[in-house]
């Protein structure tokens, strides 16, 4: 079953696009709620969700340098309140990040470090909020992307680890990933880091180690590619480097293993060195990935099992021929003896 604001194409990017550089695709939104005594007004997202697009709100307790993308525990029930109420009042958004990189130190609260442990909490406190709430049963409640390479609350992937494993249910993984550069050649290195690290990726493909990295009870999970770029901002020329970039999530996918439903590209506004606002050989060359039309693979649907009254009529059918069957079973038996009789 897919959910109101599903895109069926992997295309994406953090923050709206104009609909003439992205006409289609998902978009990546950003909120804060805090942690205030009164209800979240929420957000409607009706204009981008009518006209086809996919809708992912990533939540965020503060923003700033260690105003915290979660809260500390002594906020941890007001914040809930607020993230439920922020779903409640909302519309048309059905997929939902609890916070965003815990592991990097910029993220804590005052310097408090977030533990898998209680990113977790976090999370699981958010799940049965969101899942409570009428109309909201099925929502996607994501896991917080990690960020690679950090080692600042321990190595990436053990902190990603352990907060899945102590997640009580997941609905979905948000993941970030990046290259080492713009050079195109960079999307498809096998690249290792240095030792103690060397098992993992050194670049883009970092997003196969989270994939495999995920609990295997949860591999048929949806995952979410919701920051990418070239790992510094972006290189205003035509290399290529984001239709290669697409054309290899869509090879990951045709492999059918775990899918990657979007690559968002990190980001469109003028908030920061990352933007693509402005860079025209940017947007050439993502207009130019987004002919290719790749789309995330999807289940066929279930045949549809047969209704009560369907299998009752079968069942009675079954009924009538054993019957019938045994009708002349009676009537041979008859005719047999009453032929004995005459011979006597």
């Amino acid at each position: 079953m897919n959910l109101p604001g599903t895109s069926p194409l992997i295309y994406g990017c953090h923050e709206p696009m104009p609909r003439d550089v992205m006409p289609r695709g998902w978009i990546l939104f950003l909120v804060e709620v805090g942690d205030n005594a009164e209800p979240h007004p929420g957000k409607d997202y009706g204009e981008w969700e009518r006209d086809g697009y996919g809708i992912i709100c990533r939540i965020q307790y503060r923003w700033g340098y260690q105003a915290g993308t979660l809260p500390r525990a002594d906020k941890l029930d007001a914040y809930v309140q607020r993230v439920r109420t922020l779903v409640q009042n909302s519309k048309f958004c059905h997929r939902w990040i609890i916070g965003n990189e815990p592991n990097l130190s910029i993220e804590r609260p005052d310097g408090w470090k977030l533990s898998p442990a209680y990113v977790a909490l976090c999370y699981n406190e958010c799940w049965d909020a969101i899942h409570a709430l009428p109309g909201h049963e099925f929502d996607e409640v994501l896991v917080p992307p990690i960020g690679p390479w950090n080692v600042e609350s321990g190595p990436w992937i053990d902190y990603f680890k352990q907060l899945a494993t102590d997640c009580a249910h997941v609905d979905g993984f948000a993941i970030h990933t990046y290259s080492r550069g713009p050079d195109p050649a960079s999307i498809t290195s096998e690249d290792r880091m240095s030792a103690p690290y060397q098992a993992y990726h050194n670049g883009f493909r970092t997003y196969r180690d989270w994939l495999a990295a995920v609990p295997d009870k949860y591999k048929d999970r949806p995952v979410y590619l919701t920051e990418t770029n070239q790992n510094g901002p972006w290189l205003d020329q035509r290399n290529g480097w984001i239709p290669v970039m697409y054309q290899e999530i869509d090879g990951w996918n045709q492999s059918g293993k775990q899918a990657i439903r979007c690559a968002c590209l990190y980001r469109w506004p003028k908030y920061d060195q990352y933007a693509i606002d402005g860079k025209g050989n940017v947007i050439a060359d993502f207009q130019q990935a987004q002919q290719a039309g790749y789309r995330w693979p999807t289940e066929p649907e279930p045949p549809e099992p047969p209704n009560d009254l369907e299998a009752r009529v079968t069942e009675l059918e079954a009924q009538v021929a054993g019957l019938g069957r045994g009708l002349a079973e009676v009537e041979r038996r008859m005719a047999a003896a009453g032929g004995a009789l005459k011979g006597d």
